[in-house]
């Protein structure tokens, strides 16, 4: 059971962020067709941009929800938490865009149940681009020093693990990659997903950057998006065969991860030879 968590409104434009929402719906639908139990959950100024770019794919649109602060966690007991492009809270308790705007009012306190989980014992991963987001928080010393103007935005909320990258999207969708290393199949988009999930977020009212990501981030053009995505697809496929591979885990996931496996026509690793210890 995992629960990702995104959704970034952008007060300056009225709307949500492209950059998110594709990634966690590619990593909830990836739990999904595993045979996993996946939600995801977002806020109400994000709800109606992450359902269309749900649809977009093939997740269902009704497992993207607004979650009870109070008892989401105990109602859903998640086995996982994954925050991908999510605000957490700076030092002051406040939340800060890259720009350094407060903008709090407008980003629900999701960030808090990153805290709650991993003292309950449930690991948490933190996706962020920005130093801003939930997870960040594992590097504010590190990025206070090198960027000491942007020090009282900088997130304070830590995961269990946190994953720095250029752009969000981009770094869910290589969570994606690897845990279909792991699964011996891939999980990811297929060609021309992404482009889907961009048009129905602006579609929905999700803020419209033409062709690019995000100017802010260095203009990536959808031509950059279809590589990235494509890259990430054969470096899997790679790994997956090569000559000899070796798969630690223990012995309650041995079945499941022998059974992942498989040795069908459609497992990644039908032409390699593997080891389970």
């Amino acid at each position: 059971r995992v629960a990702v968590v995104s959704g970034f409104y952008v007060p300056e434009a009225s709307a949500p962020e492209t950059d998110g929402p594709c990634g966690a719906v590619v990593l909830a639908r990836a739990f999904l067709k595993l045979g996993a139990s996946s939600v995801i959950w977002t806020d109400e100024l994000c709800l109606a941009a992450m359902k269309s770019c749900a649809a977009a794919i093939g997740f269902p649109p009704e497992l993207v929800i607004v979650p009870d602060l109070q008892t989401c966690l105990a109602d859903y007991a998640p086995d996982g938490l994954i925050f991908t492009e999510r605000l957490g809270r700076a030092a002051d308790g406040r939340c800060y865009n890259m720009r350094g705007r407060d903008v709090s009012h407008w980003a629900a306190p999701l960030d808090g149940l990153a805290h709650v989980a991993m003292i309950t014992g449930v690991p948490v991963v933190g996706i962020g681009d920005g130093g801003n987001e939930a997870g960040m928080g594992n590097f504010r010393d590190e990025l206070a020093a090198l960027l000491p103007r942007y020090k009282k935005c900088l997130s304070t909320v830590c995961a269990s693990l946190a994953l720095p990258v250029d752009v969000s999207n981009w770094g869910a969708y290589g969570l994606t990659s690897v845990l279909s290393c792991v699964w011996g199949k891939w999980f990811g988009q297929s060609a021309g997903e992404e482009e889907l999930m961009l048009k129905a977020l602006v579609a929905a009212g999700a803020d419209e950057v033409t062709d690019q990501i995000d100017s802010a981030r260095g203009a990536y053009s959808q031509g950059d998006l279809r590589q990235a995505v494509q890259g990430l697809q054969d470096a899997m496929q790679a790994v997956c065969r090569c000559a000899r591979t070796l798969v630690i885990c223990d012995e309650h996931h041995h079945a499941a991860v022998e059974a992942a496996w498989g040795d069908g026509a459609e497992s990644a690793f039908a032409s390699a030879r593997f080891v389970l210890v």
